[in-house]
């Protein structure tokens, strides 16, 4: 990914995910090796008031964005060897506890 900053109109924080399953057990294990990633991705139709008379299956996709989401932290500060450092790991942990048969 090659990614270009404007930093005087604003950069993306984070870089999206969307995993499978055991989205929280994936983020903790990736946690626990010291890179910052995040589950925080809510369905924001849940907070009005509207939702309440409207059937569950409608925001579909907004419901499932939220309930598989990871968020890798974007920044002009993280290094090329972090970034690759980082990848090498998130697949490691993917390919152990994801897509092991």
């Amino acid at each position: 990914i090659n990614q270009k900053y404007d930093l005087k109109n604003g950069v993306p924080w984070r870089y999206n995910l969307l995993l499978k399953s055991r989205q929280y057990e994936i983020s903790n294990r990736v946690r626990a090796e010291g890179i910052d990633i995040s589950n925080w991705y809510p369905a924001i139709n849940k907070w009005f008031v509207s939702r309440n008379g409207q059937s569950p299956g409608l925001f579909k996709n907004a419901d499932y964005i939220s309930r598989h989401i990871a968020n890798l932290w974007v920044h002009p500060s993280i290094t090329r060897d972090r970034i690759n450092h980082n990848c090498t790991v998130l697949l490691d942990i993917l390919d152990r506890y994801l897509y092991r048969k």
